[in-house]
């Protein structure tokens, strides 16, 4: 306000004063040259940050005011804390005169912390299917988290590979992946395991076999295995390991010989079937010494009773002990045969009925003399010119047996012969039979 003074004055110069006032008001605002730039920060673990001082940078002017003296304010005030996003700041200077502009800027706030991962999933494991394959399982359940800005139930939680998605056999990384509303992110590492409980599938299990036994009385058990034919749902067939209890080129004896085929996979699996081994022996007993020839003198039927001969016999076998060796003879011991030489076929059988055979004889010889049992009766005749006479035939009137020859073939002798001319002397039998 400006003082004014009025004064009045007459011709004679003599004057009269009062005073009054000039009042110039200031109603201009200041000009805001630069308002404040925008500014951001991260939120803290309360997703929130301070809004910092804006002042500072706000570029002002004004008719009446000087610059260092207009009053600069921000609205929020520095310190104030807000939360994440865009906070609109209104900007004013005031000037002495209380006249004011405004500018707005703006504080943005975001979330830059990742979640915290409380607890992670567990590992999960399964049996491996017909294509030795299984599904993931839902890892994220079993996932607790927390985040600074997002509430527990809006964080989003992923896995890799998803849930659903056929994995091998073996050990699966699962990654957790835990996202915040901000897109922050914190991830950790499960496992998923696929193990094989499968036991292979034998298609074909090996034929029996068969050998015949050796000097020994033994064969080499051969190989089973090429001829097994198997699958599996994770192992590849020619990968399987085809087992025998009896290995190829095991030496087992005469019978039959069980033998346990197992089928395994690479995870340990097994599979059994059965076959077996027969080993025969077809190898004939060896006679080292066959039997001596025996003789008998024929009875009083002309026959005479085969001995034995087996007793006698010596012989080996491959798989017969000597002592279970059986002996035999045809004719049989006791078989009645007649005189001459009789053929004896010993046979060594062994326990499998293999046989070998050798021969001997059995001579029965008649050592008895003929029975007479009427001699001829005595015969006479008269002496002819010469005194003598013509010996008749006696054999016809003789009646005889014997044990072997039959009395028609019986041969009977006279001495003197029939027909010899004897003279009157009287002639004895010159044949003690």
């Amino acid at each position: 306000m400006t003082a004014v003074t009025i004064t009045v004055t007459d011709a004679s110069g003599n004057s009269a004063t009062c005073n009054t006032s000039f009042t110039v008001t200031d109603n201009t605002n200041p000009v805001i040259v630069t308002c404040a730039p925008a500014q951001s920060a991260f939120a803290n673990a309360s997703c929130q940050a301070s809004v910092p001082d804006f002042t500072a940078n706000v570029t002002a002017t004004d008719n009446c005011t000087a610059a260092a003296n207009l009053t600069i304010t921000q609205s929020p005030t520095a310190g104030t804390l807000v939360s994440t996003g865009v906070t609109s700041v209104t900007i004013t200077v005031t000037d002495g005169a209380g006249n004011s502009a405004t500018c707005n800027t703006s504080f943005t706030v975001t979330d830059n912390t990742n979640p915290t991962i409380v607890t992670c999933a567990p590992a999960q494991s399964a049996f491996a299917n017909a294509s030795c394959q299984a599904a993931v399982p839902d890892f994220t359940a079993n996932v607790t988290a927390t985040d600074n800005c997002t509430t527990s139930a809006n964080l989003t939680i992923t896995q890799s590979p998803t849930a659903g998605t056929l994995v091998s056999t073996g050990v699966t990384a699962v990654t957790i992946t835990v996202t915040d509303a901000a897109g922050n992110s914190a991830t950790c590492n499960t496992s998923f395991t696929i193990t094989d409980n499968t036991n292979p599938v034998i298609v074909t299990c090996a034929p029996a076999q068969s050998a015949f036994a050796n000097a020994s009385c033994q064969a080499a058990v051969p190989n089973f295995t090429a001829n097994v034919t198997a699958t599996d749902n994770c192992t590849v067939s020619n990968a399987l390991v085809i087992t025998t209890i009896s290995t190829a080129g095991t030496l087992v004896s005469t019978g039959v010989t069980s033998v346990t085929i197992t089928v395994t996979d690479g995870a340990g699996n097994s599979t059994t079937c059965n076959t077996s081994f027969t080993v025969t022996d077809n190898t004939n007993p060896v006679i080292v010494t066959c039997a001596p020839a025996q003789s008998a003198f024929a009875n009083a039927s002309c026959q005479a009773a085969v001995p034995d001969f087996t007793a006698n016999v010596t012989a080996t076998d491959n798989c017969t002990s000597v002592a279970n060796l059986s002996i035999t003879q045809s004719p049989a011991e006791g078989t009645p045969v007649s005189t001459g030489v009789t053929t004896v076929t010993i046979t060594v059988t062994d326990a499998a009925g293999n046989s070998a055979t050798c021969n001997t004889s059995f001579t029965v010889t008649d050592n008895t003399d003929p029975v007479i049992v009427t001699c001829a009766p005595a015969q006479s005749a008269f002496a002819n010119a010469s005194c003598q006479a013509s010996v008749p035939n006696f054999t016809a009137n003789v009646t005889a047996t014997d044990n072997c020859t039959s009395a028609a073939n019986l041969t009977i002798t006279q001495s003197p012969a029939a027909r010899r001319l004897v003279s009157t002397e009287h002639f004895s039998d010159d044949y003690s039979n």
